[in-house]
C-alpha cells in the first residue's frame, strides 16, 4: 500500500503506484480554475470577491471567465495578479510563492 495521505488522524492510502517525478512534472504549470481558487483560503477569497478595488475586481472576472479551463501558473498575467494581490494586503507577504510553488497534483489539472 502506498500513502497519499496522512495526517495522524486519517490515512487515505491506495494499492495503486504513485506517479513519478517525471510524470509529475509532466502535468507542468496549468491547474484548474476551481483548483486555482481553492489554493487561496476562505477569507482570501472573500476579500478578493468583496473587494471594491477595479484591478481586485478585474482578476475577479477574469478568474470567472476561466471556470472549466486552465490558469498557466507561469504567465506573467497571474504572476501579475498575485503580486498585485499581495500589494492590497489581500495576500499576506509569501503567500504568492506558497500558491505557485505547491506542486501541481493529478487531481488539480
Amino acid at each position: 500500500m502506498n500513502t497519499l495521505f496522512d495526517n495522524g488522524t486519517h490515512k487515505i492510502e491506495t494499492a495503486g503506484r504513485l506517479p513519478t517525478a517525471e510524470e509529475m512534472a509532466y502535468l507542468g504549470t496549468k491547474i484548474a480554475t476551481r483548483a486555482f481558487m481553492q489554493r487561496f483560503t476562505q477569507p482570501e477569497r472573500t476579500a478578493i470577491r468583496k473587494s471594491t478595488d477595479d484591478i481586485v475586481i478585474d482578476i475577479h472576472e477574469d478568474l470567472k471567465a476561466l471556470r472549466g479551463r486552465h490558469v498557466v501558473m507561469d504567465d506573467p498575467g497571474t504572476l501579475t495578479a498575485l503580486a498585485y494581490l499581495t500589494s492590497v494586503g489581500i495576500l499576506v507577504a509569501g503567500r504568492s510563492d506558497t500558491i505557485l510553488n505547491t506542486p501541481i497534483t493529478e487531481d488539480e489539472v
